[in-house]
């Protein structure tokens, strides 16, 4: 597994009504993944805008955090795009990333045996592509 220190570090929330300014306010080619990245998520998931809700640090990670109608934290990704990595973790296991994924690879996953046989990986392809 790779370094999970980012989970320690603050975090400043982007507001529903800031999110574009804030994709702007980004350097070009990251803004651009940051930005397709968020809407694969919406995608994916099958979620709206109102239930991605998303941070970034001064280490320029950006944490995206889906949620339900409850407010309930579902699951959260963490994108470091100087990495080139994604990592994605659910609910059940917030301190074990689910999965981590460098430069588009698969570098550690913690689901079981036969969840990786059925192609679990496959799930997470489009969040792949985007990094």
């Amino acid at each position: 597994m790779e370094d999970i220190s980012y989970l320690h570090v603050p975090y400043f929330s982007v507001s529903q009504q800031e999110k574009l300014a804030f994709f702007k306010k980004l350097p070009k080619v990251e803004s651009a993944k940051v930005k397709t990245l968020y809407n694969t998520i919406k995608a994916v998931f099958v979620v709206s805008d109102k239930y991605v809700f998303i941070e970034n640090s001064e280490d320029r990670v950006y944490k995206m955090t889906i949620v339900d109608e409850l407010n309930n934290t579902l699951g959260t990704l963490y994108y470091m795009p100087l990495l080139s990595r994604l990592d994605i973790y659910n609910s059940e296991t917030p301190g074990i990333p689910l999965i981590q994924v460098k430069k588009k690879q698969i570098i550690y996953y913690s689901y079981s045996w036969i969840l990786n046989k059925l192609g679990v990986d496959k799930l997470f392809s489009r969040l792949i592509n985007v990094i």
